[in-house]
């Protein structure tokens, strides 16, 4: 849910995306507006590709009116840990990156932050040279795109990880950055 224009208030920020959905439910079910952030990480592929990978988390914030903030974060408190990993479960990178490693491509959903997966520069240079963009650094995927991109012989693993991601739903706008 989209809240009108205005002034909006952050009421919740977390780095682990696995929480978010916890949150939006709990506003969708109160019929509070929301839009979800990014509130930590740059997007420019320009200058994270000239700089060396990082295992910084992503941080997503939700914001809504400031008429409804009192009562939205009440329902959301209690899924907040401290950003940072100062928690009871703090957060742990799978895999710290080499120096000598390529930065990684990941995929994620637009609209929630979600990771949908990571890919390498190629498979992100067959994307993009058979989609057309929907905003900046963002496509909208069907089963149709899929197929398509499997009949111009896109990898075998983006395919699998983008019918995974899309599901049966009907698409999914997928956003792209490096880390």
């Amino acid at each position: 849910m989209e809240p009108s224009e205005g002034n909006l208030v952050s009421i919740f920020k977390t780095e682990d995306p696995g929480v978010l959905p916890l949150a939006t439910m709990a506003l969708d079910a109160e019929a509070i507006e929301y839009t979800i952030q990014s509130a930590g990480k740059v997007d420019n592929l320009e200058w994270i590709m000239s700089q060396r990978p990082t295992i910084i988390p992503r941080v997503l914030e939700i914001m809504v009116a400031p008429d409804v903030a009192f009562r939205a974060r009440d329902l959301v408190v209690d899924l907040e840990r401290p950003i940072g990993g100062g928690g009871a479960a703090p957060l742990e990178p799978t895999a710290i990156p080499n120096a000598m490693d390529p930065p990684r491509v990941t995929l994620e959903d637009a609209s929630t932050g979600i990771s949908v997966g990571a890919i390498t520069e190629n498979q992100l240079q067959e994307m993009s040279s058979r989609l057309e963009e929907e905003a900046p650094q963002q496509y909208f995927v069907t089963a149709a795109t899929i197929e398509m991109l499997e009949s111009a012989g896109a990898d075998t693993a983006l395919i699998t990880l983008l019918r995974s991601a899309v599901g049966s739903g009907d698409g999914l706008s997928i956003r792209w950055f490096v880390r």
